[in-house]
């Protein structure tokens, strides 16, 4: 792999930047605050090598947001910047998005040119947003998030629904709002994304209404893991899986228990303290200040507690893998190994996310730094939709050394 990160025969992927939110209004609550479980959604029972069977339950959680008399409107400006591309261009890239022709005469006729470097700035009116067809605007705001100045692309709520009507219909939103938001989706495989939020609030007059669409709008789908070891398990295997990172004298009552008992447990239990804490939960429940919350941190002390300092955004991730990690093919994967998403820019290689792998096809990540991003359970078909957009990425595994 360029730029001397080690070689990934995985697939290519596309990703679009990491999570991040407007923040209008946000509580002091403790904890997650859980929504509900998505009773459309099947639950999955996958069943494990050593006999061990786990059942996958899907679960939504919001931030804790209060409402705030405040919130009355929110800026409807949102310019598109193109910082890295002239005009010829960005109008070249329009044309092959399939924007229609009228539409984007009308954005280059109030453009402005940045002040600083080659780029320009679009300024599409509400009306003007509205007209982009929905391939277009995958296309067009995948671009725009390249880039962290342009807030609501980078800041793309993502949800996995079948629409966006079954995504806010816990929300009690008026058919009107609804058929705003069926204009402003997109989506990428099972994900719906959604970034025109200023301008879905902007036109819901009741105060009611707009608060809670913007409460489903920044709900997060989770998974819920509970395991049962029956009889004829092997009681031993199941303790070497879970109890990696010198733990096994930690799992193996729990796993012992409810063998004897005939019950299931949560799969929380059987985490490092780290997950343990913070799994289902928000930065703003933690009164720690400074730390680093982010997928990396989270991913490369997984096993540390507690975490270590030196692990943060100053990190030289190229040398910390090259020294304590080694590449694993993906068959491989064992609870505690880490899957990585590496973008390539010319001859060198960004490490643009990381997660911990739990078991079947589960991970245990967090999408970005800010406030409106806990701590979750996602299926890594959903992680590569969330991050496979718009700009190539290479998908690579390691494990631990310690742990071979």
């Amino acid at each position: 792999m360029a730029d001397g990160w080690l070689k990934s025969e995985e697939k290519k992927y596309r990703a679009v930047p990491v999570l991040c939110a407007v923040v209008l209004m946000v509580g002091t609550a403790s904890a997650a605050f859980v929504r509900h479980r998505n009773a459309d959604a099947k639950v999955r029972t996958v069943q494990l090598a050593s006999g061990g069977t786990v059942e996958i339950r899907p679960l939504i959680i919001v931030p804790p947001i209060q409402q705030e008399p405040g919130l009355q409107s929110v800026p409807s400006r949102n310019p598109w910047f193109f910082p890295d591309d002239d005009a010829e261009e960005v109008g070249r890239f329009l044309k092959q998005a399939k924007l229609p022709e009228p539409l984007i005469r009308a954005l280059f006729e109030k453009s402005e040119e940045i002040s600083e470097g080659k780029g320009i700035v679009l300024s599409p009116s509400e009306e003007e947003v509205l007209r982009i067809p929905a391939r277009s605007r995958e296309l067009i705001y995948g671009r725009l998030a390249r880039n962290r100045i342009n807030h609501e692309q980078d800041c793309a709520r993502r949800f996995s629904a079948v629409s966006v009507r079954a995504w806010l219909k816990h929300a009690g939103a008026s058919e009107p709002t609804l058929k705003l938001a069926d204009k402003l989706e997109y989506r990428n495989r099972p994900l719906i994304f959604f970034s025109d939020i200023s301008l879905l609030l902007n036109r819901i007059e009741e105060p009611a209404e707009r608060f809670a669409v913007y409460k489903a709008l920044n709900q997060v789908k989770t998974r819920q893991l509970t395991i049962r070891v029956p009889e004829n398990a092997d009681i031993d295997g199941l303790v070497e899986y879970w109890g990696r990172g010198n733990r096994e004298n930690k799992v193996r009552p729990l796993l012992e228990g409810i063998q004897q008992a005939k019950t299931d447990l949560e799969v929380i239990h059987l985490l490092p303290p780290l997950a343990r804490q913070y799994l289902y939960n928000f930065p703003a429940s933690f009164p720690e200040r400074g730390l680093p919350y982010d997928c990396h941190w989270t991913a490369f002390n997984f096993f540390n507690w507690p975490p270590d300092p030196d692990i943060g955004p100053d990190t030289d991730y190229q040398e910390l893998i090259r020294t304590e990690y080694v590449v694993i093919p993906q068959n491989q994967l064992q609870f505690g190994d880490l899957v990585l998403y590496l973008m390539h820019d010319s001859d060198k290689a960004k490490l643009i996310h990381s997660a911990v792998y739990i078991c079947d096809g589960i991970v245990f990540t967090k999408n970005g730094n800010i406030w409106s991003s806990p701590w979750i359970f996602m299926t890594e078909r959903e992680m590569d939709a969330y991050y496979d957009f718009d700009v190539p990425l290479d998908k690579m595994f390691i494990r631990r050394k310690a742990d071979l």
